[in-house]
């Protein structure tokens, strides 16, 4: 069997609902941003669609896949605070709002949407409710499924709810795995326009999958350690190939101490002006490894983007 290298680009932004660092709300702004990483995939955090005044009312997702010419996918973790029907949004010279509406993660991609789902996350704290936004997708005749979420902030209860949510993320992907053709088991390509389709079919399992999210945690918590049980940090996973060539050079100890220091090193996407946290991650599962990835330096958002090129083999 001949194995077919497929290259593409992951990204994780959160974009605060297109509102600057400078607390200029701006879609063209960031649409400009989000461009500029030239990605095949972005997971989008933060998004609003029809949710209320802060965003005057702006169909986001919407908005943003027109201006990049890609197809979007929305799922509401908080519902819309301020409705509008028809004629109330026309007065306003909005279009109607599609049938998805609220606060919460979106996908934009190149790629054809096969199917998606919103999944909500535990908050026992009664906190902000999470979400975690799940679409697969036909990449080049592979199926690859992309996973957005946002888990809690930290604060007194925030840990605990991470890690129910990082629980329950990992009972939702267990069947991950495989190496699915795309449309094996599906119904064809869902209309994004509506954001989502039919549900993803339990039968069609992915070669790949990519879990991207603004997860507040750092490399030291628990959290972290949670997620990277069942997944394999991007960046890691790229820093430690670049650095096989350390270990041959200085020595299996010494090799071993850098490739270690991956972890920990760089990749900081928080605070955009001042960024010292790596609480943005891209994670991996399957049939794809990370070649790079890299953090370009933007303030059209409190978060800067985390970008990883990555390999999938058939």
């Amino acid at each position: 069997m001949i194995s077919t290298r497929r290259h593409l680009r992951m990204a994780s932004f959160n974009i605060r609902h297109c509102r600057g660092a400078d607390d200029i709300l701006s879609l063209p702004r960031t649409a400009r941003a989000i461009a500029a990483l030239d990605a095949d995939i972005i997971g989008l955090q933060e998004v609003d669609v029809c949710f209320d005044d802060r965003s005057d009312l702006a169909d986001q997702a919407g908005a943003l896949g027109d201006a990049l010419g890609m197809n979007a996918v929305f799922g509401a973790s908080l519902p819309a605070r301020k409705a509008a029907d028809a004629a109330g949004r026309a007065a306003l010279g909005l279009p109607p709002a599609p049938d998805c509406t609220g606060y919460g993660n979106a996908i934009l991609t190149r790629f054809p949407i096969l199917d998606s789902r919103t999944v909500m996350l535990p908050v026992p704290s009664g906190g902000e409710q999470r979400s975690a936004l799940i679409a697969d997708l036909d990449c080049d005749g592979v199926r690859v499924r992309a996973v957005a979420t946002h888990l809690s902030a930290d604060g007194s209860a925030g840990a605990e709810d991470r890690a129910q949510q990082v629980a329950a993320l990992r009972r939702e992907l267990a069947g991950d795995g495989g190496g699915a053709r795309a449309g094996s088991g599906a119904d064809g390509p869902a209309d994004a326009a509506g954001y989502g389709g039919a549900d993803c079919a339990a039968e069609s399992v992915p070669a790949a999958t990519i879990l991207v999210g603004d997860m507040n945690c750092t490399p030291f918590s628990a959290t972290y350690r949670g997620l990277t049980r069942d997944w394999r940090d991007a960046r890691v996973e790229a820093l430690r190939a670049r650095t096989s060539a350390v270990r041959g050079a200085v020595g299996p100890v010494l090799g071993a101490l850098v490739g270690a220091g991956a972890r920990f090193a760089g990749g900081f996407t928080h605070s955009s002006t001042l960024p010292l946290r790596r609480i943005d991650l891209v994670l991996l599962r399957g049939a794809v490894r990370a070649v790079r990835t890299f953090v370009p330096s933007t303030r059209v958002s409190d978060h800067r983007p985390l970008v990883a090129d990555l390999v999938i083999t058939d």
